[in-house]
């Protein structure tokens, strides 16, 4: 790798290093640009790899102007993140989100710390997932199988187990009780299965001694969840 150029460039949030390289891999030359930034603390880098034959159609100034616009923000807000999904999250139920990914999956939790342990804080998924419904007779051993998959807890035992229907769509709730394997805490858990063009998987975890106020604000949250 030849090193081209290298230099502390402005950013909208500070200073960040710019790096210029040419290599030759498999025959091709290309261009590689990398930008290395922080925040008090976080890294992170962008990296962009063109082909040297493609230098007229992304000029220099272009790249420039493009690395020159990089911001790094530790966080997103909660608008900005709902933003994100492709889903709507009409009513939170009191939670906080702390993960939205563009396909779907949205990470909850109901208090002042950013965790995902039960034990501590109510804990809240809602995730698609990539499986054909199955039919109407099926769903129940579908449901224990999913939820079993993704809990992987042998001291997990169901309470609870029946279709329903949320959003005028069939469905399935699983109400289950188990400890944490950490603290000992007991805990309840729920999940509920959405029908429809695919399956939607809403779980949520809490402590034992506030389960039935946990389950009312994520019930809230499941009859908010709607699609775009």
């Amino acid at each position: 790798m030849e090193l081209l150029e290298r230099e502390m460039i402005a950013l909208p949030g500070g200073d960040g290093l710019l790096v210029i390289a040419r290599q030759t891999e498999n025959g091709v030359t290309l261009r590689k640009w990398a930008l290395l930034t922080r925040t008090e603390d976080m890294r992170a880098i962008v990296v962009a790899t063109l082909p040297e034959t493609a230098r007229e159609a992304y000029p220099d100034a272009a790249l420039r102007a493009a690395f020159g616009s990089v911001t790094v923000r530790a966080k997103l807000s909660p608008d900005e993140m709902l933003a994100v999904l492709p889903c709507r999250l009409d009513d939170l139920g009191g939670f906080r989100l702390l993960r939205a990914s563009p396909d779907g999956t949205a990470v909850l939790t109901f208090g002042p710390n950013d965790t995902t342990l039960p034990a501590e804080q109510p804990y809240f998924m809602v995730a698609p997932r990539a499986v054909e419904p199955p039919p109407a007779a099926e769903r129940d051993r579908f449901a224990q199988r999913v939820l079993t998959g993704f809990v992987n807890r042998p001291d997990l035992r169901i309470v609870r187990s029946e279709e329903i229907r949320i959003g005028g769509a069939p469905g399935h709730e699983i109400v289950a009780d188990g400890r944490d394997p950490a603290t000992g805490n007991e805990l309840m858990t729920v999940q509920w299965l959405r029908f429809g063009a695919g399956v939607v998987q809403m779980f949520g975890v809490a402590r034992k001694d506030n389960w039935a106020e946990s389950l009312r604000r994520m019930r809230a949250l499941r009859d908010g969840f709607a699609r775009r």
